[in-house]
């Protein structure tokens, strides 16, 4: 009986030191097709046009959903616009606890913003994260910065290769669509295959006129195999061969 009850503590005692998983996520060029590289006169009509997601983003972040503590939106959008972010988010279904944005007065310097942002994050909470951004502006140094400041409790930096920037901080994983960010996730193990077939159906079952709602006219766009070069477990290979095979169409007729 004393063994049982020791064993029993054991078990508690480590349930209680594990600590769960959140994810930060950025909104503009991550979730949403913003275009933010081409600034200038059209910056307040895009961020209007809320109904632009990238299309598979909603089914990921879904998955992951049931996966994480808590999911944390944070937008280098000026707050006087949150309104239509928090509707992009409604619409599409994309879950989230947190939606963070930005004081275009006192939060004039983005990458200060957001290393701000996350650190406060972090000092607050217990839990390890995932981080998620693109490469059109600072989120690879900024991510890159956070990592090096929290070793132990940032689990993965995502980064969406918009303009396919090369000589990114080590430690990054790059993705195009929302299909090879699932797929890291499904290696890490926090996601199944059946729910990485399921982001992977919304790519796959879209017309070819929808295409670019994965991978749109501004981004980069590869068009030959070898340029898909994350690893692909034996068991994903039909699966990944349909998406890339998809995807490089739309990339060819562009």
């Amino acid at each position: 009986m004393k063994f049982f009850f020791a064993l029993l503590a054991i078990i508690i005692f480590h349930t209680s030191n594990t600590f769960a998983l959140s994810i930060i996520s950025d909104f503009d060029d991550t979730i949403k097709r913003s275009n933010i590289p081409n600034r200038g006169l059209d910056t307040v009509r895009r961020a209007l046009a809320w109904k632009k997601v990238y299309y598979g983003m909603p089914e990921l972040f879904q998955q992951l959903d049931s996966q994480v503590q808590d999911f944390y939106i944070l937008s280098a959008s000026p707050s006087i616009l949150e309104r239509f972010v928090e509707k992009s988010l409604s619409y599409y279904e994309i879950p989230y606890d947190y939606l963070i944005t930005r004081n275009l007065i006192t939060e004039r310097d983005i990458k200060a913003y957001k290393l701000d942002k996350i650190r406060s994050i972090l000092d607050q909470s217990h839990d390890d994260f995932v981080l998620i951004g693109d490469d059109s502006e600072k989120d690879p140094e900024t991510f890159s910065k956070i990592s090096k400041e929290y070793p132990s409790r940032i689990k993965s930096i995502y980064i969406h290769k918009v303009l396919n920037q090369q000589n990114l901080p080590q430690g990054i994983t790059t993705y195009l669509t929302a299909f090879d960010l699932a797929l890291s996730e499904y290696k890490e193990g926090r996601l199944t295959y059946r729910e990485l077939e399921r982001v992977a159906g919304s790519i796959i079952d879209l017309s070819s006129k929808d295409m670019k709602k994965v991978i749109p006219d501004y981004a980069y766009c590869p068009k030959k195999p070898t340029e898909f070069t994350y690893k692909v477990p034996l068991k994903v290979i039909p699966l990944n061969t349909r998406v890339v095979a998809k995807l490089i169409k739309h990339c060819l007729l562009r």
